[in-house]
């Protein structure tokens, strides 16, 4: 309310969200494909299934930390190299959205969201990085990636315009 900058967003020729920046001045720049498909985020790299339809995120890889995510329609189970390969279960509800994650030695995370994709728990993004709808969710932005574009859960809103094509 005090007309401060809370986030910068900078987009490239191809309306697509090329960097961003808050008020502490941390800097994120991310890394499309040749395809328009988004495949890094500073020194995080992400690798996809593009035999599919939807691109599915099958690993994310920073420095020497490894995920790597397992589907089945939606995505299902996750493997962190940091805990030598153990498989992490996720259950999903009828949207797609994950509403339990395993934390090992018998321990849960429950997730939890309003209509608009806001956690309702409050979890911190990063144990494993899929929520509403079962798409990716940006912890530095607070976005949910939606394959094209970013989603603002707290302002119900799209980042960027979609862009008309002729014809």
């Amino acid at each position: 309310a005090d007309g401060s900058l809370l986030r910068g967003y900078e987009y490239g020729p191809m309306n697509r969200l090329d960097r961003t920046w808050d008020q502490q001045g941390i800097t994120i720049r991310y890394t499309d494909n040749g395809l328009g498909q988004r495949v890094g985020m500073n020194e995080t790299e992400y690798l996809l299934d593009l035999t599919l339809p939807y691109h599915n995120l099958l690993q994310i890889q920073e420095r020497e930390h490894t995920q790597s995510f397992y589907w089945d329609g939606n995505v299902t189970a996750f493997t962190d190299n940091q805990e030598e390969g153990r498989v992490h279960p996720l259950l999903a509800d009828e949207l797609g959205s994950i509403i339990r994650a395993e934390r090992g030695a018998g321990g849960y995370e429950n997730y939890s969201y309003d209509e608009f994709g806001n956690d309702l728990y409050g979890n911190p993004v990063g144990y494993q990085p899929f929520g509403y709808t079962g798409e990716y969710m940006c912890l530095e932005t607070k976005t949910i990636y939606l394959r094209n574009r970013y989603y603002q859960p707290a302002t119900g809103r799209f980042l960027e315009r979609i862009l008309q094509r002729p014809g």
